[in-house]
């Protein structure tokens, strides 16, 4: 270790200057850093807050994918995730937010190199209010087959 010669120098420099000898106790010695906390994000309008509402449906899994930062971490695979409730919304190691069933989980981004820097936010998946077709696609299908359908799933409002 560096430090051990250059500790028993400057204890010899000591010793000989005040013309004495020392003990020498070490009850620590090592570099510490430090780095701005960890955050999780999506892109998402400014002003948001640091929840998150995905409308559910049978058979549909919501997903998102979100982002960490911070926290020392030179890219996404230093962290970890972890979710609170992963029956309600299950994330992956990459970071993928699914929503699984209705309920709310509290999903963790943890530094893997400082596990005390982490950053954390709500999911809530709750039944869609209203759902929306999206323009441009047909509405008309012959009776006994399937409809294509694109639809936006609107989910309500946080209280």
């Amino acid at each position: 270790m560096p430090f051990v010669p250059i500790r028993e120098r400057s204890k010899g420099q000591v010793e000989e200057h005040f013309g004495c000898e020392y003990e020498l106790f070490v009850e620590f010695t090592g570099l510490i850093s430090w780095c701005k906390g960890a955050s999780i994000g999506w892109h998402r309008e400014s002003g948001s807050s640091d929840s998150m509402l995905l409308p559910w449906v049978p058979g549909v899994f919501q997903d998102l994918e979100l982002e960490a930062s911070g926290g020392c971490a030179m890219s996404s695979s230093d962290y970890k995730w972890f979710s609170s409730d992963v029956a309600a919304v299950s994330v992956s190691a990459s970071g993928i937010v699914q929503a699984k069933k209705p309920g709310r989980a509290t999903i963790q981004a943890v530094s893997i190199s400082d596990p005390l820097n982490y950053d954390e936010m709500v999911v809530e998946v709750t039944l869609p209010s209203s759902m929306v077709m999206l323009p441009g696609f047909p509405a008309e299908a012959s009776v006994g087959t399937y409809l294509q359908a694109s639809v936006t799933l609107k989910a309500p409002m946080l209280e």
